[in-house]
């Protein structure tokens, strides 16, 4: 099967960045770090995961370990991350019937648990 050139030449660069900067944001927290992807995706495509990545990043949001019995599976992973609705009974803030979407995982399977780390 032949190789596109264009797509040839795009992934043998050595880097190429997409940025997406709010001066907003640097002047209220000049601290903040910048949020890294490393990706394959062309400029167009980059531009976009960039910008959609500082929306969810800019909205207020909560995040949360939740440990659950039963290990996962990486095929669970392999369409986008899983989105879980979770009612925290003893946790009134983190709000009821809220819906999260796992920004990280750990899987360990000696001892049948996963933790996840929800964001919503």
């Amino acid at each position: 099967m032949p190789v596109d050139p264009t797509r040839a030449a795009l992934v043998t660069r050595e880097h190429q960045y997409s940025i997406y900067q709010d001066t907003s944001v640097l002047s209220r927290w000049p601290n903040s770090q910048p949020i890294v992807l490393d990706t394959n995706l062309d400029a167009t495509a980059g531009d976009a995961l960039a910008s959609a990545t500082f929306a969810a990043s800019s909205a207020g949001a909560k995040v949360f370990q939740v440990t659950v019995e039963g290990g996962a599976f990486l095929e669970d992973f392999a369409d986008s991350p899983p989105r879980f609705t979770v009612y925290f009974d003893n946790h009134p803030a983190a709000g009821s019937g809220n819906t999260y979407t796992v920004i990280g995982v750990q899987i360990d399977p000696l001892a049948d648990r996963t933790i996840y780390t929800v964001r919503g």
